[in-house]
């Protein structure tokens, strides 16, 4: 079992490597560069290396996304689909 699950964290990993990043603008004038995983009103829940982070919206300034045609273009050429869903 722990091998099927160091075998997955490796395919996130590089799945996340590929995928064009997302920008979130911070309030502070910070910025990072992670994938946005959920949005709600309150929130922002994205992926930051390997840890997943939420913010509160009061804390976004902006949030940048990576074109839809990008990540299906990155996708057809590669032949790796990008999109990943993680289970509850």
């Amino acid at each position: 079992m722990s091998s099927s699950r160091g075998a997955a964290g490796l395919l996130v990993a590089a799945l996340c490597a590929i995928a064009p990043a997302d920008e979130l603008k911070l309030g502070s004038d910070n910025a990072i560069s992670c994938r946005v995983l959920q949005e709600n009103q309150d929130s922002v829940t994205v992926l930051y290396g390997d840890s997943i982070l939420r913010f509160n919206r009061p804390q976004i300034f902006d949030i940048k996304k990576v074109a839809e045609t990008a990540v299906d273009s990155a996708a057809t050429e590669t032949g790796v689909p990008l999109a990943i869903t993680l289970a509850a």
